[in-house]
């Protein structure tokens, strides 16, 4: 398939996750996901500045989150992630657009990624679905690369 055209609906992208690169299983029953990227700025005002602050781009840091429904008995869900959490395991993910049929859609731009879960949490309100909500620090560079 050719790079998309147009709008994408949120619904086609999708979020995997693994314990190696080249491993990544698509994270079961995902509602919501983001990817933010920040650059910190260094102050390099001077005398000279004419009373305007001057920045220049510092360190980079990114954080991904994902909330979903939790099962018991999800295969890539809540319970793989608290134990990898408790663990202090890092884990690889793919953020990525992936066509009508669930493969990844050849042309479009996808974010190849590793970091730690610095939050996971269950949530479960009065007669409502049970869900989750992860954040994940991301470690190291972010890889943004054409689907091929």
């Amino acid at each position: 398939m050719a790079q998309t055209v147009g709008l994408i609906n949120s619904s086609n992208i999708r979020v995997f996750s693994g314990t190696a690169e080249g491993s990544e299983v698509v994270i079961d029953k995902v509602t919501e996901c983001s990817i933010s990227v920040t650059s910190d700025m260094r102050d390099i005002t001077t005398k000279a500045s004419g009373g305007f602050r001057e920045l220049l781009p510092g360190l980079k840091s990114a954080s991904l989150s994902v909330s979903g429904l939790f099962e018991e008995d999800a295969t890539n869900g809540y319970n793989t992630f608290a134990a990898a959490q408790l663990a202090g395991t890092k884990l690889f993910f793919l953020y990525t657009h992936v066509d009508t049929n669930g493969a990844a859609n050849v042309g479009d731009e996808q974010f190849q990624i590793e970091g730690f879960i610095s939050s996971l949490e269950q949530t479960a309100g009065v007669e409502d679905n049970v869900g989750f909500s992860m954040t994940v620090e991301i470690t190291g560079t972010i890889e943004r690369e054409v689907i091929a």
